[in-house]
């Protein structure tokens, strides 16, 4: 992933662009790539969404006293 990124830092969409249209591996990279990339945020949001009651506890005023066991 880095390699995509830094290849898309560096050359913009048109970089991305020659990338998917010069063969089928560079297809398959940047396919992985946006799977892989599509997959973390939907990790992140489930992990955020069943911590939401303990991440407003530690937001709220005295939420520094939560005590929790980790």
């Amino acid at each position: 992933l880095a390699i995509l990124a830094a290849q898309a830092w560096t050359g913009g969409r048109p970089a991305l662009a020659d990338r998917w249209h010069q063969s089928l591996a560079g297809k398959v990279a940047l396919s992985l790539g946006v799977l892989a990339v599509v997959l973390l945020f939907l990790n992140w949001g489930f992990e955020l969404s069943h911590d939401a009651d303990k991440i407003a506890a530690l937001l709220a005023p005295g939420g520094n006293e939560s005590y929790f066991p980790y």
